[in-house]
């Protein structure tokens, strides 16, 4: 397997592949726990993703192992060039997000947002906190950041591949205009910013866990303004 994902022409296909299962074996997960008897949404939709993601890190395992020894060795150099592309991210997130919501799409909220929100009012605390906090984050990175990895040799081709990608994902939720595919501005800049730190690092864990900081964050303001 390590051989395996060495050869380029393997990992584009596995990323087709992986990102395609995100889409489909979540649900099935969820469809054979329902028909065992699991019945609760939240419960067995923790349950479908934490099978999901045990299958992509055994997918990766080879390569995770060796990036998990170079973040515990370097956890301080890691934290502090991962909050740096972090903020710059998050400023170019921010200001993006302003200039379209308030001069093209008029206060209206971006979809994917307003499914955070939702789900904060709908679901228990819990769910919220593990699903967007800790599950997710580590899912977009193992997908989004460790799926397009050693195709492109670290190059800017990587960090734009993995901004467009990890942007699309947060759109797929309402493509109902053409308009909306502009927030893949600000998304796709997170994701520039997690693919940069990733490799400046050399560690997925990097990414991994400024996403769930950024994402436990935005819980927090979100918990306070609902």
């Amino acid at each position: 397997m390590s051989k395996m994902l060495n050869n380029k022409i393997f990992r584009i296909v596995l990323l087709v592949l992986v990102i395609a299962s995100m889409f489909i074996l979540p649900a099935l997960f969820m469809v054979i726990l329902k028909f065992v008897g699991i019945k609760n949404d939240s419960i067995s939709y923790v349950i479908s993703l934490s099978i999901y993601i045990i299958m992509l890190v055994l997918v990766y395992l080879p390569e995770l192992k060796t990036e998990f020894k170079t973040f515990k060795n370097n956890i301080g150099n890691s934290f502090a060039t991962g909050f740096k592309y972090w903020f710059i991210g998050l400023i170019i997130m921010f200001v993006s997000n302003i200039i379209l919501n308030y001069f093209v799409f008029k206060g209206n909220v971006a979809a994917n947002e307003e499914l955070n929100r939702q789900a904060l009012l709908n679901n228990p605390m819990w769910y919220s906190i593990l699903s967007i906090g800790f599950f997710a984050p580590i899912m977009e990175e193992l997908i989004f950041r460790k799926g397009p990895d050693k195709i492109f040799n670290k190059n800017i081709c990587y960090y734009v591949l993995c901004g467009l990608l990890f942007g699309f994902a947060h759109l797929i939720a309402d493509l109902s205009s053409v308009l909306n595919l502009l927030y893949i501005i600000p998304y796709g800049a997170l994701g520039f910013a997690f693919a940069v730190m990733d490799k400046k690092t050399n560690t997925l864990f990097t990414s991994i866990m400024m996403h769930s900081i950024h994402n436990l964050l935005t819980l927090v303001l979100l918990f306070m303004v609902l």
